[in-house]
């Protein structure tokens, strides 16, 4: 049994093929593939250039596909990257998730727990005991993502881009 784990967010794109015993046996980097940023065409071409690059010199057909993507809030957004999958020609089982809660899953496996990403952008998700999650932020530059990279960017080189927040002063 073969997996690929795709982990794509606003900067960058990582994929990684592992076997049944978990054992990464190839692995590529591509540019961002944010859906909501980026758009589907630009998310298929990275994620059609990174599994290409992943699994081009093994003559294997991965059995399930994770896809943890940036920018997947709802379920018209998986059904999108479910399309372009289609398209790619994959005939894996797919299964596609916002990244944090990916990140969450391997921290914490089913146990609850919290994970804060910030990359690009920014987002806390929890699960508690009971399996019900919880997030904040996460959804782009224009309605917050503080602590994220743009965010950060944009508060050094324009100190009026975000004039008060509950994360504090513009950066000096």
């Amino acid at each position: 049994m073969y997996v690929l784990g795709i982990d794509a967010g606003g900067t960058k794109t990582v994929c990684l093929l592992a076997d049944e015993r978990g054992e990464i046996l190839a692995e590529s980097q591509g540019g961002g593939a944010n859906l909501q940023s980026a758009g589907e065409l630009d998310v298929e071409k990275v994620l059609h250039q990174v599994m290409e690059e992943t699994l081009g010199p093994h003559d294997i057909r991965p059995d399930a596909i994770c896809l943890g993507i940036a920018g997947v809030d709802r379920p018209a957004d998986a059904q999108a990257v479910q399309g372009i999958m289609r398209r790619i020609g994959f005939k894996s089982r797919v299964v596609v998730v916002n990244d944090a809660l990916a990140a969450l899953v391997a921290g914490a496996g089913e146990q609850p727990g919290v994970v804060i990403v910030a990359g690009t952008g920014s987002i806390a998700y929890g699960r508690d005991a009971a399996g019900r999650a919880s997030r904040a932020g996460g959804w782009g530059y224009l309605l917050g993502d503080e602590g994220g990279g743009f965010w950060i960017a944009a508060r050094r080189f324009r100190p009026w881009f975000v004039s008060s927040t509950a994360v504090g002063q513009p950066l000096d």
